[in-house]
């Protein structure tokens, strides 16, 4: 029972970790002329696309102004997002394709470079490990909605396919059927002629008969 217990608390200790893993507080770099910065990562199940749709529309609606591209991250300056904070900041993120999935990088900053961490900025921090986080149940929907519709496309596709067949066929249908109708008119015409040519053949042997009679 000991060894049994010791290695369920020892997977449950380890899953903790795994999951945790799922969303950093980390230094990382920014801007390549500057040294790494404090940011909050998380991974995706989903795709690189849809989380970058859906992050975009988070941004947006959070704080009634559009992220711009700024070098290889998407920025807002001067921004509220009261789900985070009821400061100003500048938000910037990162989208990546990730090896399973995709990694978002987001930096929250006062301005002039001036990155915020959890040791002074704890609820702030906390929040967008939260914003963050809310974006995987929608991700789901959204590649889901995604896979439908390019499924749609497949069985479209398929359909018109069905529908070529089905005209091919019934054109060969159509073709056989009137390649029929030539070969049963051409046989009668055989029978026709065979009729003729015994017909024939009788009244020749007829007039040889008669021939012959008055020969004899």
């Amino acid at each position: 029972m000991t060894r049994i217990l010791f290695s369920l608390l020892l997977m449950f200790s380890f899953g903790g970790k795994l999951f945790a893993q799922d969303i950093l507080e980390l230094m990382i770099t920014f801007d390549k002329k500057l040294p790494p910065v404090n940011a909050v990562q998380i991974k995706l199940s989903g795709s690189e696309k849809g989380a970058e749709e859906i992050l975009f529309e988070k941004m947006r609606k959070g704080s009634a102004m559009k992220p711009k591209k700024e070098g290889d991250v998407m920025m807002l300056r001067g921004a509220i997002i009261p789900e985070i904070s009821q400061t100003k900041m500048d938000y910037s993120y990162r989208v990546e394709k990730a090896t399973t999935g995709s990694t978002v990088t987001f930096y929250t900053s006062l301005g002039n470079n001036n990155y915020i961490r959890s040791d002074k900025y704890a609820t702030e921090i906390e929040n967008v490990k939260k914003f963050l986080s809310s974006i995987e149940k929608e991700l789901k929907v959204f590649d889901q909605e995604a896979l439908i519709k390019e499924q749609q496309e497949v069985v479209k596709k398929e359909e018109g396919k069905v529908k070529d067949a089905e005209k091919n066929a019934a054109d060969a249908d159509k073709k056989l059927k009137e390649a029929q109708s030539q070969l049963e008119r051409a046989q009668k015409s055989v029978q026709d002629a065979k009729g003729a040519l015994d017909s024939e053949k009788a009244k020749l042997q007829g007039y040889e008969a008669t021939l012959k009679g008055l020969k004899g």
